[in-house]
């Protein structure tokens, strides 16, 4: 089911598009996070977000992912989730941002993850930059930010509905 906006579309990720998330995954690094990571983070970050290792997360069934594509078809936003209730990826091109994008990509995700997780809770280890826009969404802070192996991020929870 394809969840649609007059700017853009949300499906889900299809394995060849793993490269497409990659280059959206860098622009995101590069335009958001390198200042705020460690030599040691920008490597974990860029091992975790290679084709073949976004391949391979979306093969083994361990996570699941949707993407956001305007009208002509361009990548402008992904959301990968594991365990349906753990996001471990929103990325939105810089260029797109605070058009309803990114909320969109965690509606959809929401919904798909209700069978599994009645529940509705879910969590993200956000980085610096995306606190507030979680917090707008309606997550709140588990802990203090932290940086572990040179990644920056704060733990942040959705309560259930």
């Amino acid at each position: 089911m394809m969840t649609t906006n007059p700017a853009f579309d949300i499906r889900p990720a299809r394995a060849r598009e793993a490269v497409e998330v990659s280059r959206l995954a860098a622009l995101c690094f590069e335009h958001d996070l390198r200042c705020d990571y460690e030599p040691d983070g920008a490597m974990i970050f860029t091992l975790y977000t290679t084709p073949q290792a976004i391949g391979e997360r979306w093969s083994g069934g361990g996570c699941a992912a949707l993407v956001a594509t305007d009208l002509s078809g361009t990548l402008v936003g992904m959301v990968e989730f594991r365990d349906f209730r753990e996001i471990t990826m929103l990325l939105v091109d810089p260029m797109r941002r605070r058009v309803g994008i990114g909320r969109a990509l965690l509606d959809r995700m929401r919904l798909i993850c209700r069978i599994k997780n009645p529940a509705g809770r879910f969590t993200v280890l956000s980085s610096h930059n995306a606190v507030g826009f979680y917090e707008r969404y309606g997550f709140t802070a588990t802990g203090d930010e932290s940086v572990e192996c040179g990644v920056v991020y704060t733990p942040m929870e959705l309560p259930a509905p």
